[in-house]
């Protein structure tokens, strides 16, 4: 998992709601703020990673047809960036998350999931060329740390 320090993150969200633009005031901020948002909206789509998965699998499974694939997975995809765009401004909410270290890069693969479906609609790929490509980052999760167990001082934060 990318670093991670919520207090930090806080601090700049903070800084932020009183006006600053650091894109142009600090660049170096903007990027530390850019990458404390990276890991909330991976742990974000993470946390609804069941649902994406049942509708991933039904669609490789031919149980749903692209076009309803398409439908199911741009609903919970625009539904779950909504809510991680408002959550990555709010400190209170920021202050409750605990991201987990799973969640690294699963934005980013659903999202490429999500602009295939674009890249169909331009007809550079066709559907049944979708289905490989997602196929392919079903393995990609399924090989990563997406199926082990939190790391021993997660767990042992959770216990308390």
């Amino acid at each position: 998992m990318r670093y991670y320090n919520k207090e930090r993150y806080i601090e700049l969200v903070e800084e932020q709601a009183k006006g600053i633009d650091w894109f142009k005031e600090n660049p170096k901020k903007w990027t530390e703020l850019l990458s404390y948002q990276i890991v909330l909206s991976n742990h974000l789509f993470w946390l609804k990673r069941e649902k994406f998965l049942v509708i991933i699998e039904k669609f490789l499974n031919n149980t749903i047809e692209f076009e309803q694939f398409e439908k199911e997975f741009s609903e919970l995809w625009v539904e779950t960036e909504l809510q991680s765009h408002k959550e990555q401004q709010d400190g209170e909410v920021i202050k409750t998350i605990d991201p987990d270290p799973r969640s690294d890069s699963f934005c980013s693969r659903m999202t490429a999931i999500y602009r295939g479906f674009e890249i169909v609609e331009d007809e550079d790929w066709t559907k049944e060329e979708m289905k490989p490509f997602v196929e392919s980052i079903l393995i990609k999760l399924k090989s990563s740390a997406f199926n082990s167990e939190k790391s021993d001082v997660n767990s042992k934060e959770n216990e308390s």
